[in-house]
């Protein structure tokens, strides 16, 4: 039984996987989870699992995340996340790894950070850390990593979870973050204030300023509403109840008509009626995806900003 590879160098070890299953007894059906970006991913899993004596479904729903577990079968492989929340049938969480080498890169560039630097990642890249703070404590530079609230290991980020980064703020000068795109390392450099360097197949500084200013034109657009929707997932490990609830009475009181939706994936073309709406359930929708939508979008931290002068703060899950 082999290893999968493909061109981006992702891997899964298949052998450990099969084992993990094999330890859960009266499993017949399994339900196989994948991000979109590993949808090819999902069909060498079925069939190595089928060999092996497995009836396999793969989820065609939109994946986003561990927020978001396809519950059911007699057992779920969610692949590409670590847990979030406890679910309520078994669940393996497969993880992926990139065996990408960030320390040529890092040799050219490690002369830029202070010290002392926090680490920050996503479990892609979980198993390069060690190597990464090795080669920083010989040059000089002490790394540091935080716990997060919903992560599995030290220095581990989510786009709904920067309290690796919050928590050792005080502590740092500065945060390097191991990865590809841009999305979590600028929530970090917006959630603590700290310079964050990104490093890949390139090395550098990420700048918050573009998106604060997209972000404060929407609010400032935001502000003019009449009408306002709130707008709740019914993902589990997205569900906000108690936080739109809190956001409708705060917004009712400052004279806003409000009203309440309700639905498993945000999408734009089921909102209409309201001038903005106010997004309780991943923060990524509204920062990601504002563009899509007609109207303003907001994450729950920028509520109050519609009529306080305070600065930005990332909306956060915990």
């Amino acid at each position: 039984m082999d290893t999968f590879y493909e061109s981006s160098m992702l891997i899964i070890n298949e052998k450990e996987l099969l084992q993990k299953v094999q330890t859960h007894n009266n499993v017949h059906e399994i339900t196989v989870q994948v991000p979109g970006g590993l949808r090819k991913r999902a069909l060498k899993i079925a069939d190595f699992l089928e060999n092996a004596g497995y009836t396999v479904f793969i989820s065609a729903d939109p994946c986003y995340g561990a927020c978001d577990l396809k519950e059911q079968g007699d057992l779920l492989i969610h692949v590409g996340h670590t847990r979030m929340y406890s679910p309520h049938i078994p669940v393996i969480f497969a993880e992926v790894y990139d065996d990408y080498d960030f320390i040529p890169v890092l040799r050219n560039h490690y002369k830029t950070l202070p010290s002392p630097v926090g680490l920050l990642t996503t479990v892609q890249h979980q198993l390069q850390l060690p190597r990464v703070q090795s080669f920083l404590s010989e040059k000089g530079i002490h790394p540091l990593l935080g716990g997060g609230k919903r992560t599995q290991f030290k220095g581990q980020i989510l786009g709904c979870d920067l309290t690796a980064a919050v928590t050792i703020q005080d502590d740092v000068e500065a945060f390097l973050y191991l990865g590809t795109g841009i999305f979590h390392p600028l929530g970090a450099a917006i959630a603590t204030k700290k310079s964050v360097f990104r490093i890949y197949d390139t090395f550098e500084e990420v700048s918050p300023k573009k998106l604060l200013k997209q972000r404060h034109a929407l609010i400032f657009k935001a502000s003019q509403s009449r009408k306002m929707g709130i707008v709740i997932s019914t993902k589990k490990g997205q569900y906000r109840k108690k936080r739109a609830i809190q956001i409708r009475d705060y917004l009712e009181e400052k004279g806003m008509k409000t009203y309440l939706f309700v639905a498993d994936e945000i999408r734009p073309d089921i909102l209409h009626g309201c001038d903005a709406y106010v997004i309780c359930a991943c923060p990524r929708i509204a920062l990601d995806d504002a563009a899509l939508f007609e109207k303003p979008v907001l994450t729950c931290t920028e509520v109050p900003l519609l009529f306080e002068d305070k600065a930005y703060e990332m909306d956060m899950i915990l």
